[in-house]
């Protein structure tokens, strides 16, 4: 049967920090269901209707005992398996499929030489632009480290993807500065504020906020899509404040994804409690328990249901996550990650995808993936990406 914390030792795995025990985990799981035939024939078959035949057999096995949406991991080449291209299937139950291919050398068992990707287009890295309050500009990625700036009795600093702030709560201090970190198309960021709090940002967002939090209110403002871990302080509620929206909270966990290209702001609660209210027209306002979303148009009145949380932040763990999703939200979240741009040609805009597939996969693994689902045929033109019927 599959293990009830396969999905959580996946993540590990395609991280890299799975232990030699879960990863051994991973291997018996993922031999259990390969039957004799698969075995035998996999030296004299085409690689693709390899793939075909432990796509079915993987989905039958899943199907006969799990009653939920399950997620298989991809593993390194077998030894029965010589010189064959590996695969494993990310699903959910009943509808579309994603296959995520990862080739392996079948002498070194490491990544092959060539990338599968294109030249130039790559997926998203750790990077950002901080704005700071006199209008100097630095460029934050993995390797600008250490001390980056001093504004007032505060010091900023720089360090493996996050930046943060250290001095932010003297009260000596007078002046307080405001800054901006901005990542662009294909880039993301974490940082942590002056009260300790903890804000991912997403490709193409921007966070604007002081460099230390007075008075009885502390107050950002957002643009694109983050995910936060307030630091509690009853005294002094945390408000975020995007478009025409603002989002009260004390101390909780949540995603608000508010991109202009996006129908809508939707405030996603994980933990906590959020009053969610919008600043013009008649000001309607909700409260939100964890696992449920807020959903708001231009001034209508906002929706609240019932939502997978774990889809919501996927992008926050490094997965794209997908349920019953059309197309052109699927291809949205695909070019502010890999920087492209896209056109569709023909009736394809009806089109359904669920399933979920690493952020880290190049961008011919990606194509390959939405073709396997037989719905879209994906070209490239330039950086842009054609999607026709299949």
């Amino acid at each position: 049967m599959v293990p009830e914390n396969i999905k959580e030792i996946a993540r590990k795995f395609f991280s890299g920090t799975a232990t030699e025990e879960e990863t051994n985990l991973l291997h018996q799981w993922y031999d259990a269901w390969v039957d004799d035939e698969t075995i035998i024939q996999a030296n004299t078959e085409d690689p693709a209707i390899i793939e075909a035949r432990m796509l079915s057999r993987m989905l039958e096995h899943i199907r006969e005992n799990n009653t939920s949406p399950a997620t298989v991991v991809t593993l390194p080449e077998r030894r029965w398996w010589k010189g064959v291209v590996a695969a494993a299937v990310i699903m959910a139950l009943g509808f579309s499929l994603f296959l995520y291919i990862k080739k392996y050398d079948h002498k070194t068992d490491g990544p092959l030489a060539a990338q599968d990707t294109i030249p130039g287009i790559r997926p998203g890295i750790d990077k950002a632009l901080l704005i700071l309050a006199d209008g100097r500009q630095v460029v934050l990625d993995t390797t600008a480290t250490g001390i980056v700036s001093k504004q007032g009795n505060t010091t900023v600093i720089n360090g493996n993807g996050q930046l943060s702030y250290d001095g932010a709560g003297s009260r000596q201090e007078e002046n307080t500065y405001y800054n901006t970190v901005k990542t662009g198309i294909g880039n993301q960021y974490q940082l942590v504020l002056p009260d300790g709090s903890h804000v991912w940002l997403n490709a193409a967002s921007a966070l604007r906020f002081p460099t230390r939090f007075n008075g009885k209110e502390r107050v950002v403002e957002l643009t694109g899509e983050g995910y936060f871990e307030v630091a509690k302080n009853a005294s002094m509620p945390f408000h975020v404040q995007v478009n025409n929206m603002d989002v009260e909270v004390v101390g909780t966990h949540f995603n608000i994804n508010a991109y202009d290209d996006e129908d809508a702001i939707k405030t996603t609660l994980l933990e906590g409690s959020v009053k969610v209210q919008s600043a013009i027209g008649n000001r309607q306002s909700a409260i939100l328990k964890p696992g449920r979303q807020a959903v708001f148009i231009a001034d209508s009145q906002f929706t609240i249901a019932d939502v997978d949380v774990e889809q919501v932040v996927a992008w926050k763990n490094g997965f794209f996550q997908f349920t019953d999703a059309p197309i052109t939200t699927v291809m949205r979240q695909v070019a502010r990650w890999y920087n492209v741009d896209v056109a569709y040609q023909g009736n394809v805009q009806q089109e359904i995808f669920s399933g979920t597939i690493p952020r880290s996969a190049g961008i011919t693994q990606l194509i390959k993936i939405l073709e396997l689902t037989k719905t879209v045929k994906v070209s490239i033109e330039g950086r842009k990406l054609m999607i026709a019927p299949y």
